[in-house]
Formats: C-alpha cells, sequence, structure tokens
C-alpha cells in the first residue's frame, strides 16, 4: 500500500483535479468500489480538496496583488500623460504665437534688446 501512497502524492496538479471532478460524477453508493479501483483512499480526496482550495485562495490573493500594482501603474501612467499632453499644449500656443508674430512682420526675440532698442533712437 505505501507504493501506491507515494504514487498519489506524486500526481500532478492537473491528475488530482481531473480525479476530483470524476469523484464528484460518482454516486456515494458507488465511490468506495470506485476509489479501489483507481487505488485511492477516501483521505486522498479530503487532503486534494484541500489543496485546491489553498491554491485557489492563493492565487486570489496573488491576483488582487497584481490588480492593485495595475491600478497602481495606470494610475501613475494617466499622471504622466497629464503632464505630456500640458506641456504639448503649451509648445502648441508658444508655436502659434511665434507664427502669428511672424505674419504680422514681427521678429520673436531671442534675446534680450533692451540695450539696442534705447542705443538705435
Amino acid at each position: 500500500m505505501e507504493e501506491g501512497d507515494k504514487s498519489n502524492r506524486d500526481r500532478s496538479w492537473s491528475e488530482k483535479f481531473s480525479i476530483l471532478l470524476e469523484a464528484q460524477r460518482v454516486g456515494e453508493d458507488q465511490k468506495g468500489a470506485w476509489l479501489r479501483e483507481n487505488g485511492l483512499h477516501s483521505e486522498h480526496l479530503t487532503v486534494w480538496e484541500q489543496e485546491v482550495r489553498e491554491y485557489r485562495a492563493k492565487g486570489e490573493v496573488k491576483l488582487r496583488e497584481e490588480l492593485r500594482e495595475t491600478k497602481k501603474e495606470l494610475k501613475r501612467r494617466e499622471k504622466e500623460l497629464a503632464r505630456k499632453e500640458k506641456a504639448l499644449a503649451e509648445m502648441a500656443a508658444l508655436l502659434t504665437l511665434q507664427t502669428h508674430l511672424s505674419s504680422c512682420g514681427g521678429k520673436p526675440r531671442t534675446k534680450d534688446r533692451a540695450g539696442e532698442t534705447g542705443a538705435g533712437m
């Protein structure tokens, strides 16, 4: 019997889950025979059900953590996007102003001409 126990402990998650699903379909009056045919004990099913519950709980915790991190990243990116949109709007306004000055014959100031204006008159 020890060898059968060892092989049952070595089963993969998918095997255990499949066996649990199959066991759910077997009627209670036939469960003993089904367990013997598959080399199992009812304790195997109980332990595996608990393992599945624990695995699922861990998965839910991990998903919640990933969701929290994703929301934080989204918020950070939205802030960054708003900052860049503001900077782009400022640049567009400056470009429009520069274009408007150029079309009116004015020259955009590139350096301080205060001293030049007074000296020219």
